[in-house]
């Protein structure tokens, strides 16, 4: 691997780093959520949000930028696309999208709320053919594709209910399916 594809690796993880420490740790939007399935776009204001695959998988990266799931966990890699429809470009605060106050979340059947595993989340990024937007905004018209990972045990993965949340405005959510990997 190149010096240049390690160097933009760890490019991204400072970048992610640095997103996660801006979100202020506000709460999504107190609007009542939008509920839709995988595949299926949703208008939240000037966005629309598409949930478009969730896997299941017990290691992420190549060699040299790597991250394997701990012992009894399983990786959850959601991915989505976001598409600005309004008539003005739109900024990135977050790399989970354009104006938003935090990353996507899954939450659990039970209602616990599981934070993104950033280092996960950066690993993976090595893998994808992602466009997203980090540090310029998104014109109108424009979609762009990203994914964020998720560590959560396979025992609690295995139970079905779970669900993304797009930290939209309104706020998206999105039954996801259950693990049912060894």
């Amino acid at each position: 691997m190149s010096f240049v594809k390690r160097l933009t690796g760890l490019s991204i993880v400072a970048i992610l780093f640095a997103a996660a420490l801006a979100t202020d740790g506000s709460e999504t939007s107190t609007r009542k959520a939008i509920s839709t399935a995988i595949n299926t776009p949703a208008t939240a204001g000037a966005v629309e949000v598409t949930v478009t695959e969730v896997e299941y998988r017990s290691g992420l990266g190549n060699e040299f930028f790597g991250s394997k799931a701990s012992d009894a966990a399983v990786y959850v890699c959601v991915h989505y696309s976001i598409k600005n429809i309004s008539d003005k470009p739109l900024p990135v605060i977050s790399f989970s999208g354009p104006s938003q106050p935090g990353n996507l979340e899954l939450i659990s059947p039970t209602g616990t709320h599981y934070d993104l595993d950033l280092g996960a989340s950066a690993s993976y990024a090595t893998e994808l053919d992602s466009n997203s937007k980090i540090l310029s905004d998104l014109n109108p018209g424009l979609t762009v594709r990203d994914a964020d990972v998720f560590e959560i045990s396979r025992e609690a993965a295995s139970k079905s209910g779970w669900k993304a949340l797009i930290p939209s405005d309104p706020p998206v959510m999105v039954p996801i399916p259950a693990y049912t990997g060894g």
